[in-house]
């Protein structure tokens, strides 16, 4: 009987062009089959198969992963308070998406709405009812911070006044 080939996790997160975080991540919710025979997961590879083949990677709107630009502005940042970190985290938010119009960023503001609409209500659902529907939330949120950051940085720190913006050009 031949055993199946089972990667680490740095190679599993190579084959599917995500970080070792991101593939850790996906492991404890679940979306990323593994073994833990001792300290280290140990990926099938019919699991990186699956994962390719299959259903696609969560939904991200942004050019980068909102949660590992905050694991690496914790990392990084000797913040002595917790405004500290968020004022570090929305200065990396204003800088990752400084190229992006205006335009852009109301465009993903709305697909980040509807999507959290189409998720829950106001409230998130508790991690132990369904991790991937809680994860899903909780990035939803986070994009949904750093977009708006980022448009209140270009100048436009409401929704409604852009609509003032538009009458005004009328």
């Amino acid at each position: 009987m031949k055993t199946e080939e089972r990667l680490t996790l740095q190679d599993a997160a190579n084959a599917l062009g995500i970080s070792e975080q991101t593939a850790r991540r996906w492991v404890k919710m679940g979306k990323l089959k593994a073994y833990k025979p001792g300290l280290r997961y140990l990926i099938p590879a019919s699991a990186i198969e699956e994962l390719l083949e299959g259903s696609p990677a969560p939904k991200v709107l942004l050019p980068f992963d909102v949660l590992e630009v905050r694991a690496e502005v914790m990392r990084t940042v000797n913040a002595q308070t917790g405004k500290d970190l968020v004022d570090a985290l929305d200065a990396e938010y204003v800088r990752r998406l400084e190229d992006w119009s205006l335009e852009d960023l109301l465009s993903a503001e709305d697909a980040l709405l509807a999507e959290k609409r189409e998720l829950s209500t106001a409230t998130p659902p508790a991690a132990t009812e369904d991790p991937e529907k809680y994860h899903r939330w909780m990035r939803i949120w986070d994009e949904l911070r750093a977009v708006a950051v980022a448009r209140v940085a270009k100048g436009l720190p409401f929704r409604s006044e852009l609509q003032r913006q538009v009458e005004d050009d009328a």
